[in-house]
């Protein structure tokens, strides 16, 4: 929404003046509510329509603006409810693993051959190769060699 002011300076043609300081009293359209909020406006729309927000909202031209206020005190915790949704068939809390999954374990011993691979050619004085040549040599995503890289730095 436009202050007075600046609506005036639009209509002379003059530069806007500096905008006021924020106010809880401020109202904004979802694509600055969404920034407000910290999400996209994608995610900030789906929330508003899925969970049903009770904060306030005003509509003007079948546009609607929030209060500032409002989105701060409604997205001070995150929404949502924690746990299994509503009409789950299945209510018992899930089990945790004792261990590693196996997928895990195989992925970490991929990772050690990329590992080693790599020291072989650093000790013959070849240059390392990229991590899309390694995606390529072992069928995998480029993602996936930087996450085994990353595994294997960090052990």
């Amino acid at each position: 929404m436009w202050d007075p002011a600046e609506v005036e300076a639009h209509k002379a043609g003059l530069p806007l003046p500096p905008r006021s300081e924020l106010s809880p009293d401020d109202l904004l359209d979802d694509f600055e509510a969404a920034a407000v909020v910290g999400v996209s406006v994608e995610v900030f729309t789906d929330q508003i329509d899925r969970l049903d927000v009770t904060a306030r909202h005003i509509g003007v031209h079948s546009l609607r603006y929030w209060r500032r206020g409002d989105l701060s005190q409604r997205h001070a915790a995150a929404p949502g409810q924690r746990g299994k949704p509503t009409g789950a068939k299945d209510l018992a809390p899930r089990k945790k693993r004792g261990t590693p999954a196996p997928i895990a374990k195989k992925a970490d011993q991929r990772a050690a051959e990329v590992f080693a691979y790599l020291a072989e050619l650093g000790q013959a004085g070849i240059a390392q190769p990229d991590a899309s040549e390694l995606a390529k040599r072992y069928g995998v995503s480029t993602r996936t060699i930087q996450r085994w890289l990353t595994r294997t730095a960090a052990n």
